[in-house]
């Protein structure tokens, strides 16, 4: 009854907040007390399904399922944004007949942007590669800083764990839109012996599980910025003292975190940044600001691509 009740409470908020007179209301507010502070919109999905319809009732998470809602609002260094958040989950997003969904979902977030009068809209998750497959034309705003923190975080867990400055990174997702980026940035500025890993890589070695196998027992980050579920196709190849970074929303199962342990496995997850939030973001989240939504915080400035708190916590 009282899960109800606050679940009923949550949709008349919602309802009510996402208004467009809200919104407007909203706008004004952000001109004049915020003086363009609060300068990005940022979209998010639940987990999966069994999260959504644990905080809402099924009929509203399929109203909602591409059509935003406002959820709440965030910080990070010298400025801030709004959450909104949609009923879709990754399977649904990733259908191949979602693709107009997507160009709808993308066209309802700029008139919610236009309307409050903010400059930028960043997407979380796989959101932003799959509305690139769909044809839609943007900047990948979620990328900039985030590319910089993951690789920042990867050389926080080696300095941590102490392993040599050319031990081996596994880069798990490396083709895709996120991977790609980290892969070059690695390369690039590190001395890392960066490896490869994608089942949808255009090197067939790569797709496979051959990499991960020749390097079983030897100095290793393991970063993941595949897919939900990913890790857990990788699992059974882990060896003691491997480090693994989760990149990935939502974090790994309480079945994967336990089979790496019994393993010896080192599990990681990047939270996100410094920074506050109301309500907090769920899970892992807590006490943090996800990497695609403090990205995308004037996303025109470098003031603190260096300078952010990388928050990593250990499961």
């Amino acid at each position: 009854m009282r899960n109800n009740l606050i679940a009923g409470i949550r949709i008349v908020l919602a309802e009510i907040l996402t208004a467009k007179f809200t919104l407007y209301i909203f706008g004004a507010i952000i001109k004049i007390a915020f003086r363009g502070k609060i300068n990005t919109v940022a979209l998010f999905y639940p987990a999966n399904r069994r999260y959504l319809e644990s905080v809402t009732f099924p009929w509203y998470a399929a109203k909602v399922k591409w059509h935003p809602r406002f959820a709440g609002i965030f910080r990070h260094g010298d400025g801030g944004g709004l959450v909104f958040y949609m009923g879709a989950c990754e399977d649904e997003m990733s259908h191949p007949s979602a693709d107009n969904n997507l160009r709808q979902l993308y066209e309802e977030m700029q008139g919610i942007a236009a309307i409050l009068g903010i400059d930028f809209v960043a997407y979380s998750g796989v959101l932003p590669s799959l509305m690139s497959k769909a044809g839609i034309q943007r900047a990948p705003i979620e990328v900039m800083r985030t590319v910089q923190w993951i690789v920042g975080a990867i050389e926080l867990l080696r300095q941590r764990a102490a392993l040599a400055r050319k031990c081996n990174v596994v880069v798990l997702g490396a083709a895709g839109f996120v991977g790609k980026r980290v892969v070059s940035q690695l390369t690039q500025t590190t001395q890392f012996h960066v490896i490869e890993v994608d089942p949808e890589h255009e090197d067939a070695v790569c797709r496979g599980t051959l990499p991960v196998q020749q390097l079983h027992g030897s100095e290793t980050i393991l970063v993941n910025i595949s897919r939900a579920g990913a890790i857990e196709s990788y699992i059974d190849l882990f060896w003691p003292g491997l480090i693994v970074l989760n990149e990935v929303y939502p974090e790994c199962s309480g079945f994967a975190l336990q089979k790496m342990k019994l393993v010896g496995v080192r599990y990681f997850h990047l939270r996100g940044v410094e920074g506050w939030s109301f309500p907090q973001f769920p899970g892992a989240y807590a006490g943090a600001v996800p990497c695609c939504a403090a990205s995308a915080v004037d996303p025109n400035s470098k003031k603190s691509e260096l300078i952010a708190n990388i928050l990593i916590s250990e499961g």
